[in-house]
């Protein structure tokens, strides 16, 4: 028998045997087994992948693939599929970069450029390598005299710096090198768990949204523990690098949007989303193509069920989240208006693993009654649900406006691996596991938007900055200039 129909039984039994909910059982029957007998995900996500490939926020990979959402959108039966408009400041597109070591030894480096960073000169530059120690940057900037013509080589030494920290000081250490006249920096591949992969990571210079003229790369972990150890013997060491990178002034992106109506509510609205935009190193499928199908794919079994929610579920796949939550923050501004009609907002971005749980990004007072659904979402087995946080998601976001922001929690142990990578490929992920994650946030959807009571309503930005503080992040989200979002 086929895996995918084993699947749909075995969900549809722990409907039936599982979830006491206020929502007919029939209807999230429907929805399951739409969502795992009749499921077209897999075959969206080769299209998406093999079809248009990375998908970098402005990119023309990114606007052929906004169009390609909205046609699916549509020939799933969607109603008021449209864009909405949004811009960055700068666009940015990479061309090539590459390095080797030329003293005391040679060796070819296997690097990649952060995004949203500049380029050495044509022909690329050799220059000493130097040691900067990322725990300190800014004790380590009062030498920015001695940094012209050098090499920065970014390395952790002595206490460590929370990683919010560290990010928000990196855009000002960026300028700082440029200023002084620093011809690169080498930054490292954020784990070592890559060595004997050859793999290299990638992110935005910054997640302020900002471009920086002094060329930023990473480098493969086995290659940085090579310059680490020469360095760390006091040994000189000659390193030449070219990066070619493309940058723009500003560039339009969008978020795609399409809606099943509610019945009797329709003013009331649940998000179900994912991001649509990717970085270019690989093919973007387990970051974030995987979500963005589930999305497709559980708004095709919920307007293909027979049944219609009492309140509106919209579709989002939002662009910009790689650089920073661009998207998300950019339909908080254009629906300042509406928030207080939302109802609560489940996204998919946690890899590439079969569905674990759900994660209520601090709202421990909602525990309890999304356990009524959770065996139903969950393929026959209970799902858990907590109040675990999920920072630089666009359910987080969500979570910043005071609308109860979810994320899916899935089991993706090699999402380590092939996320911002050239392994981030259509290949790694498994038809089960999508179809599972697709069902799991088709149920959960479809049961927040019929229950007879609403779910919740948004907190107020007081009781949101309350929310922050219980979960210790108010200070990490000042310095990267992040703060409640909700109504006074």
């Amino acid at each position: 028998m086929n895996r995918i129909l084993i699947l749909a039984l075995v969900l549809i039994g722990g409907l039936a045997a599982g979830a006491q909910t206020r929502v007919a059982p029939a209807s999230l029957i429907a929805v399951a087994g739409q969502a795992t007998a009749n499921s077209h995900a897999y075959e969206y996500l080769e299209e998406l992948c093999d079809g248009i490939g990375g998908r970098v926020t402005g990119s023309p990979e990114e606007q052929r693939a906004r169009q390609w959402a909205v046609n699916k959108m549509k020939a799933i039966g969607l109603q008021n599929v449209h864009e909405e408009r949004w811009q960055m400041a700068r666009g940015w597109r990479r061309i090539s970069a590459q390095a080797e070591m030329r003293s005391p030894s040679h060796q070819y480096l296997t690097v990649a450029s952060l995004g949203w960073a500049g380029s050495t000169r044509d022909g690329g530059e050799e220059a000493e390598a130097v040691a900067v120690n990322r725990n300190e940057l800014v004790e380590e900037q009062k030498h920015a005299a001695q940094w012209r013509g050098k090499i920065l080589f970014l390395v952790s030494k002595g206490k460590p710096r929370p990683s919010f920290e560290i990010y928000a000081l990196m855009g000002p250490f960026f300028q700082s090198a440029h200023d002084a006249g620093a011809v690169a920096v080498i930054d490292g591949d954020g784990t070592t768990e890559t060595q004997g992969m050859n793999l290299t990571h990638i992110d935005p210079a910054d997640f302020a949204g900002g471009y920086y003229e002094i060329p930023v790369v990473r480098m493969a972990a086995d290659h940085r523990a090579i310059l680490e150890r020469l360095l760390d013997r006091k040994q000189t060491l000659r390193v030449w690098i070219e990066v070619r990178n493309s940058a723009s002034g500003p560039v339009d992106s969008a978020n795609v949007v399409g809606e099943i109506p509610g019945s009797q509510h329709p003013d009331e609205i649940v998000v179900l989303g994912a991001h649509l935009d990717s970085w270019d190193l690989g093919q973007g499928a387990t970051d974030d193509g995987f979500g963005s199908v589930a999305v497709l794919a559980a708004a095709e079994a919920i307007a293909h069920s027979g049944f219609r929610p009492i309140r509106t579920i919209r579709f989002v796949l939002f662009t910009g989240e790689e650089q920073g939550v661009k998207g998300s923050l950019a339909y908080m501004k254009a629906h300042q208006k509406e928030i207080p009609n939302h109802v609560a907002a489940v996204v998919a971005d946690m890899g590439d693993g079969p569905p674990t749980g759900f994660w209520l990004n601090g709202r421990d007072d909602l525990i309890a009654l999304i356990e009524e659904v959770s065996s139903a979402a969950g393929s026959g087995g209970r799902l858990r649900i907590t109040d675990a946080t999920y920072t630089f998601s666009d359910a987080f976001t969500f979570t910043l406006a005071g609308v109860p922001g979810i994320d899916l929690a899935q089991d993706s142990a090699d999402y380590r691996y092939t996320h911002h990578s050239t392994v981030d490929t259509f290949d790694k992920v498994k038809p089960e596991n999508l179809v599972r994650s697709a069902a799991a946030i088709a149920v959960l959807g479809y049961w927040i938007a019929d229950r007879e009571q609403r779910l919740a309503v948004p907190l107020t930005r007081e009781r949101t900055g309350q929310l922050l503080t219980k979960m210790k992040l108010n200070d990490a989200l000042r310095l990267i200039g992040l703060g409640p979002l909700g109504a006074e």
